[in-house]
């Protein structure tokens, strides 16, 4: 019979791997939903300060958005970025 300590250590790294998969799947999206909101309420204030209703709103959640996707293709390491 194998002792569990090896079994433990033979079997906890693909659990690892699957752990930080999931950390970063869901780090991705909570970091796209309070950026869109947080686009979304600067731009309505800037907008009701500046009678200029949509335009702001729109334009700071297209930047989030495009922002967020940047930031997914670093992680992924298409853009050469650091893990």
């Amino acid at each position: 019979m194998l002792p569990t300590a090896a079994l433990g250590r033979k079997n906890s790294a693909p659990a690892v791997n699957s752990l930080q998969s999931l950390r970063r799947i869901g780090g991705f999206g909570l970091m796209m939903g309070v950026s869109i909101m947080a686009a979304y309420y600067v731009g309505t204030y800037i907008d009701r300060q500046l009678e200029t209703y949509p335009v702001f709103m729109m334009l700071l959640i297209i930047l989030a958005i495009i922002g967020g996707f940047i930031q997914l293709f670093r992680n992924a390491g298409l853009l050469g970025g650091t893990q």
